[in-house]
């Protein structure tokens, strides 16, 4: 059976702030997946757009649901998702992009490839505001440092890409 693959393009509302290593830059946001309610998907690759040029680390973090506690913390704040929360909201896994690692310069902007994440993401039926969507949700914690205080809230475009089985 030939594979097929699919991608999905977020762009976060990230808080305009100082963020200090470890602070949530972006709580959980919907990620709609190419698969029906209850099946699986694999997560293969992130590519991140970073429009302010800042190119700093951050781990995503992705639940099945919002559940239990819907946030990982206060924006610009520490995490502070209770262990019960986290398993409530069924724990997915996360991935580290580093920028310091893995990036392309391009002068306005950087961007970064996680390539080989190879991490299953099952989905789950929730309501929204635009009606009950299949999916799951991701979170942004910063790995450094990073002021975002004096650009846009919406610096920050990743693409997931998908494989279907």
């Amino acid at each position: 059976m030939a594979k097929k693959y699919s991608t999905v393009t977020i762009t976060p509302t990230i808080v305009k702030a100082d963020f200090a290593d470890g602070d949530v830059m972006g709580d959980f946001t919907r990620l709609p997946l190419p698969v029906r309610d209850g099946e699986s998907v694999m997560l293969r690759s992130i590519a991140v757009i970073d429009a302010e040029d800042l190119g700093k680390d951050i781990d995503i973090i992705f639940v099945k649901n919002t559940s239990g506690d819907a946030e990982l913390g206060t924006s610009d704040g520490a995490v502070d998702i209770t262990d019960a929360n986290l398993k409530t909201n069924v724990f997915l896994g996360h991935v580290t992009v580093d920028f310091s690692a893995n990036t392309s310069d391009l002068i306005e902007n950087k961007v970064s490839t996680v390539k080989d994440v190879n991490l299953i993401l099952t989905s789950s039926n929730q309501d929204s505001t635009d009606g009950v969507q299949t999916g799951c949700f991701f979170g942004i914690i910063a790995r450094e440092d990073t002021n975002t205080s004096g650009g846009a809230n919406d610096h920050l475009t990743i693409t997931f890409g998908f494989e279907i089985n």
